[in-house]
């Protein structure tokens, strides 16, 4: 999987690898594709004014929808029976999966 992440947010961290080549406002090649990033390539490429740069990010795998269930069950079984139980478990299943709220 791809991501596009912010050098100006500090996102671009050193050790991951660049998924596409980076290029400068004329389209030269700066930076070819599937090399780590370095602490000092990352402030050359900030001196040269790249915002953005893609990378690789390992893919996580999604939880077991049930048992993720099963575990807030689990974590809420001494509360009320009631709709706001009911909601708030329903919202903390979607984040759990990764689901927009």
């Amino acid at each position: 999987m791809e991501q596009v992440l912010s050098l100006s947010e500090s996102a671009a961290v050193p050790g991951l690898v660049l998924a596409a080549p980076v290029l400068d406002s004329h389209g030269n090649l700066l930076v070819a594709a599937g090399t780590a990033l370095t602490a000092s390539l990352l402030a050359s490429l900030e001196r040269r004014n790249v915002a953005q740069v893609c990378v690789h990010v390992a893919d996580t795998p999604r939880p077991d929808a049930a048992a993720v269930r099963d575990r807030l069950e689990k974590l809420f079984r001494k509360c009320d029976t009631g709709i706001a139980r009911t909601e708030l478990m329903e919202r903390m299943l979607a984040y759990r999966m990764g689901k927009p709220l």
